[in-house]
């Protein structure tokens, strides 16, 4: 009975230790686009602060985003051909891939298609037909956790001109918590995102 339970004891220690251990090198087929130097690293989800510390603190690398609500893991820039590899086996990191571009396609609509067809079943196109309306003019308002509007993708500006980010206000700042009894309402100048969220 006593050898079971140390049995029992020592599987479990290993399992413990698998959850942790160093993950893989993910690559994509030739022709893929990435970003020069730029890795998502994924971690366990039971990774420790610690294991997350020897990524961060890697003489070589640079964190550019740190995710942690639906993924734990970090956007990083390295210095190095090897470092992707020794990153992959630190412990506590499930996978380290390339950033890979994803690009949409700037072709406008055409009105043919699955497109049209679904415009014509909603009533779309015959609103837009009696009121003679094409898009143009109409401004865009977004309720989220603010925007990042220094990014290149969209526009990595503000409020200059011919920069698509015109209009917005901070209503409540960085400092805001909405489990708080007393929450702390401090707007910032800009709204610019705070929580990740409100970039898609």
């Amino acid at each position: 009975m006593r050898l079971a339970v140390s049995c029992i004891a020592l599987a479990a220690a290993f399992a413990g230790m698998s959850a942790v251990e160093g993950g893989e090198l993910h690559s994509y087929p030739n022709g893929v686009p990435v970003r020069r130097n730029s890795y998502i690293v994924e971690f366990h989800d039971d990774a420790h602060d610690a294991h997350l510390d020897t990524v961060r603190n890697h003489p070589s690398v640079k964190v550019k985003h740190h995710h942690g609500h639906l993924f734990k893991g970090m956007t990083v820039t390295v210095d190095g051909a090897g470092i992707p590899q020794q990153l992959s086996k630190h412990q506590g990191v499930k996978r380290v891939w390339p950033n890979r571009i994803h690009t949409l396609s700037s072709s406008k609509y055409s009105g043919k298609g699955s497109s049209q067809t679904l415009h014509e079943k909603t009533g779309l196109l015959k609103v837009a037909k009696e009121f003679g309306l094409d898009g143009k003019g109409v401004k865009i308002g977004i309720i989220d956790t603010g925007v990042d509007y220094g990014h290149p993708d969209l526009g990595g500006c503000w409020k200059e001109e011919g920069c698509p980010w015109q209009y917005g206000q901070d209503f409540i700042g960085d400092e805001y918590d909405e489990h708080s009894d007393d929450p702390v309402i401090k707007p910032n100048p800009t709204p610019m995102d705070c929580n990740g969220h409100g970039t898609h």
